[in-house]
């Protein structure tokens, strides 16, 4: 089990806010916090952190899944990650699903593009089947 992941960030009060939205219908709250760096944890004491990127240091993407408890988490994760600037990730929109399907867990994906890189952290909740 991973106990915790830190996504580096260039414009921290933007991302700070996206997090924070994206992640709390997933069941993760505000935790420590610290000047540039706040953690966002979950029940079972796994963690997001979202820190300031150093002068010079590169923002790479990443790639983050998370586990949603239902359909509703699902849709209001995604919901709120589009409305804090967030975009959905599927090449074409109709393809982005917000429903189960028998063989595939409900999933969704969206891009936080930070201010400096066109390439970003993508995070994707999927529903266990």
């Amino acid at each position: 089990m991973i106990n915790h992941v830190t996504v580096k960030v260039k414009d921290f009060e933007k991302e700070e806010a996206f997090y924070e939205a994206a992640l709390t219908p997933l069941g993760y709250g505000k935790g420590p916090a610290f000047p540039g760096v706040q953690a966002f944890v979950a029940e079972d004491g796994s963690a997001v952190w979202v820190s300031t990127a150093a002068e010079g240091d590169a923002v790479a993407p990443i790639h983050v899944a998370f586990q949603a408890a239902d359909n509703d988490a699902v849709k209001a994760f995604y919901e709120a990650g589009l409305a804090n600037g967030g975009t959905d990730t599927t090449a074409n929109p109709a393809r982005a699903r917000t429903t189960a399907r028998p063989i595939m867990p409900l999933s969704c994906m969206i891009r936080k593009a930070t201010t400096s890189k066109p390439c970003s952290p993508e995070c994707c909740t999927r529903l266990r089947t």
